[in-house]
């Protein structure tokens, strides 16, 4: 069953009927009166009846009993068998079942897997449509004989189960020639279906002639009764309909979304047999659910006149219910289904998962258990049972896992002894302890787990290694293997691992792999002076590679180049070792070889990583033509040379490669010295030098890179356009064709890169003329870029041109469509502008014409954040579920608009009603002023640049650290705040700076320690840039060296400084140079502690619990680099939605929306013990 949908599977729309028209049951008719007639008039008439008579209606080996309330009764009986699953007494094993049915079950269910027809009785079955309520209880000669053509020409078969079958009961009558099977199939995908195999023994074999799944309400021989009962046109209207469901499924998954909304309507109202009808509308209300529109599946299963006469509809009200966060709904639901099958695994699946967000979590326990009794191979099922297992259910799971015996229940089950401050871990040891029958190896694991979660190391890993000693199974070694291997990594006992581990190949070979996957977590130091003291006699090529990631990753490049040489040496070696022994074996030997090993295809990923390390670290020491020399055809190789040194113009290594590269053979080599090329006329203001280099490079890239490296011939493309707009070449007059641009360019990449870097640099003239050119892009019209859209809306709104960020977010929700992840983010961006324009109505009939999908909140409650209607959104949010709202409220888009109002006692009683997380604030807006350290810096010189700058009065806030004892000495942060709303963040320190890939005229001044001046603006007033540059350049004076953007890696530095800062209409990036980041010396004061360690949600549970439910500690709030430390007390924590209740002594100071005497949320990354405490 599906996790998110448990009710979504695709039900095939195919014919249980052959889609006969009513012309051809003319035909047949016309056949039999032909061949009655002809009969007749040979004088052989009583013959002809009698020949009729027994063609139409052979007698059976076996009579079926009359059928009255059929489905009634199928129901009772099928519930019986469930309810002998949870009858220890009454339960049927699988050796109680005939063998014979059994095996004609199993060979049945591959049969219809394969979509092979399956033993079929079509004389009883024309019998079973003839005691058919719809019948009447009996069929004329001519629907017989017209039923038997058709069934002679299309045998129908029971739909095929998708993953699981399992027979709960089979009821063989007093005959033993007929037989009912009551079956449930399942799948970790699909909803648990309820089928009835009707069978009957007949000419020494047993065959299907009936069947039917209980969700639809009829059997297949009612609705075939009903099909020749039927009136034309009314009997071919479900095939037609059914048709037209499979049809919507393929628009929607074509991203055709209205379209199928439009095919589901059509097939909803399709003229049809009235017994047709609630079936049709079922599967209609499926389709509805596959697609995600749970409301329109509301209406549809709502209009089933009689839902008590099938049992697909209670359970799937209650999962759209579910979905539309309707949980008392869902819940009424649930019971209607549980009335009609009250041990149905889709009523427990369902109520499990609505208990769960209700978090009434005994009862979700109860109901997941009670669905994996039934559906025990379910992986979807188990995992929800284990994830609400309490304590007292162990028992019941762990029998299920071992009746299975499946290695993911296994491995699930051993994933839960490693869970901090729960009652949980203890109760499967204790349970196990108790079990005879487990796998060797699989207690030492839950033992380890178990000390592990306690921070019992040592024990840890020697239950680990105990498992890994006495395991027989494959998976049980190997999980026992990787966790003492994480256990050791915890603290980098690199030394107690080696000593511990039977092999160090085994072990460094394991070391390789996680290293070169990016998932090894270590101090390379201490790994690196661990492989040195355990090196064994002979060094192989697996340590070689470890050494050579550690060096890597410590910046120690000219060992690690040797290194990763000598790993790919060795690779190569074994290479050639392989293809030797291969040459020599036998076919077939190889081929066994290569399968049991795997060897050579297993590692041979390694080489590329290997190679990728050793090209980085060949360009951090500057060798980039030995990457030429090395690898003279590698054409992505190349391109990391190009773009290394694109942040390098004007340097030696750069005029060494365009020297070099300009005999180089390889096509792909004179692409990078053409974008180089570039790049230096442009540093010289050659524009239309530097254009022409980015065509020829462009066009010679085209034939280079093959179709799947087209993102190479982009990324050229885009440095044109930046290029272009750096140069101002295109203004909103000018025609692109005067360019003269090869076909290789695509103009939508080369606009779109254009238009990004315009709003970039906040330069005006150059977005409204490259927009003019998107504009008049036929196919730009038609399919727009609702990234970029979204993008220009933001633009705008930042510099309060309030109507064009209205009419970009518009056409970015326009173009979205419904599955786009940032289509909410979009339609709250737009409700803003909207609103910040005095257009609330506007705002409120707009957005409920483009609602949220999904949206749990009405959709007018964003129209109260952004104006600030508290009264109205307190009111929406009580209309749902307390934590629902909560957690809408928590979203960032909210909390970044409630914090506007940060100073209103209403928003503090509104978060005291819904708790509230504490967000995270991104600020886009900043940059650092590097000064000669010389001249002290104090809060009044920055504040009264910053008044001079941005021409407001401003006061200023100390930003403390007071939850562990106050700033440092060499650092100060303010908060400068204007009574226009303007909001400055101001931080100074003394830096240190390496003089490496720098100018001399900052090597120079790097020489000694310099004072970093970093400033934020943190208010979303309009002109952020504008303002940070004016303050930049009242900050520079003579002691000035370097500004720092954050906007992109430009840096400016220079004796001219100041004047190169000012704002000229855009981001003055004439001025500035591309070079690599400016890399900070680490300065840690060994005196002072400047280090928490992280305190992970279990261990501030477990502090909690040790002070006795009211716990001390500090609140670290983060803003652009900037921690404020606020004392708070820890009121609460909820390891399993993983949250942590605090309460502040203060009010902050970076983020005004947190308040003394009010309730937060947030998760152990916001705190830390108060100094005196973490000594």
């Amino acid at each position: 069953m599906s996790q998110s949908n448990p009710f979504s599977e695709q039900y095939p729309a195919t014919q249980s009927h052959p889609a006969s028209t009513s012309t051809k049951r003319v035909l047949i008719i016309v056949a039999i009166i032909m061949a009655a007639m002809a009969l007749f008039c040979a004088g052989l008439g009583t013959i002809a009846f009698v020949a009729m008579q027994r063609i139409a209606r052979p007698a059976p080996e076996v009579e079926l009993a009359e059928r009255e309330n059929a489905f009634q009764q199928d129901a009772v009986d099928f519930n019986r068998s469930l309810d002998r699953v949870f009858d220890e007494k009454q339960s049927q094993s699988a050796a109680s079942i005939d063998p014979a049915i059994a095996a004609f079950i199993d060979a049945s269910n591959v049969k219809l897997e394969n979509g092979d027809d399956v033993p079929f009785s079509l004389t009883l079955f024309i019998e079973a449509v003839a005691m058919s309520d719809e019948s009447g209880g009996s069929l004329s000669i001519i629907d017989r004989l017209a039923l038997r053509n058709w069934l002679s020409q299309f045998q129908p078969n029971p739909d095929s189960v998708s993953g699981e079958l399992r027979i709960l009961d089979v009821r063989v009558d007093s005959t033993g020639k007929l037989a009912v099977v009551d079956l449930m199939g399942y799948s970790d995908s699909d909803q648990a279906e309820s089928l009835q195999w009707f069978l009957v023994h007949e000419n020494g074999q047993w065959k299907f002639y009936d069947w039917q799944r209980l969700e639809f309400g009829r059997r297949l021989s009612d609705e075939y009764a009903s099909y020749l009962h039927g009136e034309t046109p009314l009997d071919e209207g479900y095939d037609t309909a059914l048709a037209e469901l499979n049809e919507a499924e393929i628009a929607w998954h074509d991203d055709e979304l209205d379209r199928a909304k439009q095919i589901i309507r059509s097939a909803e109202t399709k003229p049809m047999l009235p017994q047709d009808r609630p079936v049709l509308r079922l599967q209609a209300a499926y389709t509805w659910m596959r697609i995600e529109q749970y409301d329109e599946a509301v209406r549809v299963l709502k209009s089933i006149e009689h839902p008590n006469a099938m049992w697909g509809v209670w359970p799937s009200l209650a999962v759209c219910y579910y979905n539309l966060a309707q949980y008392d709904r869902a819940l009424e639901a649930v019971n209607q289904s549980q009335i009609q099958s009250p041990n149905h695994p889709n009523g427990f699946w369902i109520a499990s998962l609505i208990y769960d967000e209700l978090e009434q979590n005994d009862k979700a326990s109860v109901a997941a258990i009670k669905a994996l009794r039934i559906c025990p191979l379910d992986s979807a099922v188990f995992y929800n049972a284990i994830a609400q297992a309490r304590p007292q259910d162990i028992p019941k799971i762990i029998d299920i896992i071992v009746e299975n015996d499946e290695q993911y229940q296994w491995t699930q089950l051993l994933s839960q002894t490693f869970r901090k401050s729960s009652e949980l871990p203890t109760a499967i040891v204790g349970e196990l302890k108790q079990r005879a029958e487990l796998p060797t190896g699989m207690l030492e694991i839950a033992l380890g787990n178990l000390a592990w979660s306690n921070d019992e190391l040592d024990e840890a890993a020697n239950h680990f290694l105990k498992s890994q000693q006495t395991a027989e199974l494959d998976f049980i070694k190997s999980i026992a293997t990787e966790n003492h291997l994480d256990v050791r990594l915890e603290d980098d006992a690199f030394d107690k691992l080696f000593a511990e581990s039977p092999s160090d190949e085994t072990l460094i070979r394991s070391l390789v792999m996680r290293a070169y996957d990016d998932s090894l977590y270590c101090d390379p130091d201490e790994l690196r002076a661990a492989l040195q003291s355990n090196a064994p006699a002979q060094q192989n090529g697996w340590q070689t590679a470890l050494l050579a990631w550690a060096n890597y990753s410590n910046g120690d490049y000219e060992p690690a180049v040797t290194q990763f040489d000598a790993f790919l040496a060795w690779r190569s070696s074994i290479e050639s070792e392989t293809t030797d022994d291969t040459e020599n074996a036998d076919e077939l030997n190889f081929i066994e070889q290569e399968d049991e090993t795997g060897e050579f295809d297993e590692d041979s990923w390694l080489d590329d990583v290997a190679a990728d390390y050793l090209v980085d670290a060949l360009l951090q020491l500057k060798r980039p033509l030995e990457i030429l020399e090395r690898w003279p055809e590698d054409a992505g190789k190349h391109n990391q040379v190009g773009s290394f040194l694109l942040q390098r113009v004007n340097t030696t290594p750069v005029e060494r490669f365009l020297e070099t590269a300009a005999t180089h053979s390889a096509d792909s080599v004179r692409v990078q010295r053409l974008r180089l090329q570039a790049a230096l006329a442009m540093t010289d203001e050659l524009v239309e030098q530097a254009v022409s280099y980015h065509r020829q490079a462009i066009e010679l890239a085209s034939s280079v890179y093959e179709a799947d490296e087209s993102y190479f011939v982009d990324e050229l493309i885009r440095q044109l356009a930046r290029d272009l707009v750096l140069a101002k070449v295109v203004v909103v007059d000018s025609n692109l064709g005067d360019l003269e641009l090869e076909e290789a360019i695509d103009l939508d990449v080369l606009i779109s890169a254009a238009i990004r870097e315009s709003i970039r640099i906040s330069d005006d003239e150059q977005l409204a003329a490259w927009l003019r050119h998107a504009e008049q892009m036929p196919q730009n019209s038609d399919n727009p870029d609702p990234a970029l859209l979204s993008e220009i809306g933001d633009y705008y709104l930042s510099n309060n041109q309030l109507q064009d960020a209205i009419d970009a977010y518009k056409q970015s929700v326009q173009f979205s469509g419904d599955d786009s992840w940032s289509l909410p983010r979009r339609i709250e961006a737009t409700v803003v502008a909207m609103v910040r324009a005095g257009q609330v109505d506007e705002a409120k009939q707009w957005i409920s014409a483009n609602p949220i999908p999904d949206s749990e909140i009405d959709d007018e409650a964003i129209v109260d954040i952004a104006s600030g209607n508290f009264a109205s959104l307190q009111k929406h949010l009580a209309a749902v579920d307390k934590t629902k709202a909560s957690d809408w409220l928590q979203r960032q888009s909210a909390a970044i608009g409630l914090s506007r109002y940060a100073d209103s006692p209403v928003l503090a009683d509104l978060i005291r009603q819904f708790p509230f997380r504490i967000p995270y604030i991104a600020v886009d807006t900043a940059g650092e002023l590097l000064r000669d350290n010389s001249v002290p810096t104090t809060p009044q010189q920055i504040g009264s640049a910053i008044e001079a700058a941005l021409g407001e009065s401003f006061t200023s806030r100390s930003v403390t650290d007071d939850a562990h004892g106050g700033n440092h000495a060499d650092q100060q942060t303010w908060l400068f705040q204007s009574a226009g709303g303007q909001r400055i963040l101001v931080s100074w320190s003394e830096r240190q700076y390496k003089t490496e890939d720098v100018s001399n005229w900052l090597r120079d001044r790097f020489s000694g320690p310099v004072t970093g001046i970093k400033f934020a603006i943190l208010d979303d007033q309009a002109s952020s840039q504008r303002r940070l540059f004016s303050l930049a350049s009242e900050l520079a004076g003579d002691d000035a060296i370097a500004f720092i953007w954050s906007g992109g890696n430009e840096t400016w530095s220079g004796p001219q400084l100041k004047q190169h800062l000012a704002w000229a209409d855009r981001v003055p990036v004439q001025h500035a140079t591309k070079t690599p980041p400016l890399v900070e010396v680490p300065n840690v004061d060994e005196d002072e502690e400047t280090d928490y360690e992280f305190v992970g949600i279990d261990g501030w549970n477990q502090h909690l619990q040790d002070a006795g439910g009211s716990l001390e500690a500090a609140l670290d709030l983060y803003v652009h680099g900037i921690r404020e430390s606020i004392p708070c007390t820890i009121n609460k924590v909820d390891t399993e939605d993983y949250d942590i209740f605090v309460s502040p002594s203060r009010d902050s100071v970076l983020l005004p929306i947190v308040r003394t005497g009010v309730v937060y949320s947030c998760g152990p990354s916001h705190l830390s013990m108060p100094k005196s405490q973490s000594k």
